[in-house]
């Protein structure tokens, strides 16, 4: 969440929900009251759960194709995403939540470059199987938010050039920027793309058939695993980056379920009854004095005086029993050189490896959407002043929470600068990119649409 005044961030804020919460509740929709609490609370944290607004902008939802730019939310907008015919994703709350808050102000609001927007060729759409024509589904507020800071960067203009742009999160989408147009996606959310954190990405269709048809899953248990329980956290039990490369370099310490101490869903794995005890940057909070601590009790049991002891990297270690590995003389023992280390993880190096393979194959595919001509079939008809678009990929650009790993967009940038420079913007500009078209339409740059 951010508050904008003009240009201009009064502040910016993550909150970050427990897997296990959101769990709890059966559709996203249902979400929606334990989500606008945590905003209320950010609001009133802040001081300004009173301010006056000119609009609010809302990141989402699914809904049905639509070009990109600013569009109001409506009543009809609500009644699609509350009852997620499109699909279900937590980008579905935007809207209703812009929508309540807007209604306290008496003031307008929006949804920017949504999820669902539009803009592909043709020959794009067509799959193998005419009842199943791609869609257009990805991060399309991220991903022209982050070109357009690319373009800057590189002191060129985004409608201009040719661009390969991967958002890296829970899910990754890849797409091709065209002279301004999105002109083709891999869309991960329906399966496509490469191996994610969280998703499998594109698996073999007739395996997947088989999978259903021997009743090994559940069409449901196999939809879920497919965009909720595969990739990383399908290998590897965690859907975090951070501890799959901290089992890569052996400084990790797994209780007795394969979890990490502080687990890949953010929540400690220290206490016996598994309360969340990590703080926003993943480091374990479990003493009530902030200090980090692994004992099955929720007390720190490394010094023999109840100092907490942790890795270099602050990593707290974990026994099997829960408690914290010690040596003798009390302090904790190092991931890979002290009495009872984790050595360096061969199968997690591995997954990373596929992960990082997997992204830049999927960014790779997209360079011949880059190439063909301006008519928006995209069957190779030359564009119309070369000149104003010239036909070369100017950048291969990063973003998502994942490109904050040096270690994976080294990966990445070794597969793909022979394509053109690879540019790593790992802070995802999405609450920018949203006050930024809601600022074009409240100046008249920029006519919204309705949605009916």
């Amino acid at each position: 969440m951010a508050l904008y005044e003009g240009e201009i961030e009064v502040f910016s804020e993550t909150v970050e929900h427990p897997r296990d919460e959101l769990a709890a509740f059966p559709t996203v929709i249902a979400q929606y009251a334990y989500r606008r609490a945590a905003v209320d609370a950010l609001l009133a944290g802040h001081g300004m759960a009173d301010m006056p607004l000119a609009a609010v902008a809302g990141r989402g939802g699914l809904l049905p194709p639509m070009p990109g730019g600013a569009w109001r939310i409506t009543p009809a907008m609500l009644e699609t995403l509350e009852q997620a015919r499109y699909g279900e994703h937590p980008c579905n709350l935007g809207a209703p939540l812009a929508h309540d808050y807007a209604a306290r102000w008496g003031v307008a609001a929006y949804i920017v470059d949504p999820p669902v927007t539009d803009e592909m060729d043709e020959v794009a759409r067509i799959s193998g199987l005419p009842a199943l024509p791609r869609r257009s589904v990805f991060h399309a507020l991220s991903q022209r938010s982050a070109a357009r800071r690319a373009a800057e960067l590189l002191g060129v203009d985004y409608a201009a050039n040719r661009w390969l742009v991967a958002h890296m999160g829970g899910g990754i989408s890849v797409a091709a920027h065209r002279c301004g147009r999105i002109v083709d996606v891999i869309n991960a959310l329906d399966g496509d793309g490469p191996i994610a954190p969280e998703r499998t990405g594109r698996l073999p269709s007739l395996g997947v058939l088989s999978l259903v048809q021997d009743g090994t899953y559940t069409f449901e248990q196999l939809r879920r695993i497919i965009l909720r329980e595969g990739g990383m956290w399908a290998h590897c039990g965690t859907n975090d980056l951070r501890v799959l490369e901290r089992r890569m370099d052996g400084t990790s310490r797994c209780d007795k379920d394969g979890t990490s101490c502080c687990g890949g869903d953010g929540t400690s794995r220290c206490d016996k009854d598994g309360t969340p005890r990590c703080d926003k940057d993943g480091t374990p909070r479990c003493d009530k004095d902030g200090t980090s601590c692994c004992g099955g009790d929720g007390t720190s049991r490394c010094d023999k005086d109840g100092t907490p002891r942790c890795d270099k990297d602050g990593t707290p270690r974990c026994d099997k029993d829960g408690t914290s590995r010690c040596d003798k003389d009390g302090t904790a023992t190092s991931g890979t050189d002290g009495e009872g280390g984790t050595p360096p993880d061969a199968h997690a190096a591995l997954v990373f490896e596929a992960v990082a393979y997997t992204v830049a194959k999927e960014i790779a595919s997209l360079a011949p959407a880059l190439l063909d001509g301006g008519s928006g079939t995209g069957c190779g008809e030359p564009v119309a002043d070369a000149a104003a678009c010239p036909p070369r990929i100017a950048g291969v650009v990063l973003t998502g929470g994942m490109a904050r790993s040096a270690r994976l967009t080294e990966r990445l940038r070794q597969r793909l600068q022979w394509l053109a420079p690879v540019v790593v913007l790992p802070e995802v500009e999405e609450m920018h990119a949203l006050a930024s078209g809601v600022l074009r339409v409240l100046r008249g740059q920029e006519t919204p649409g309705d949605y009916i």
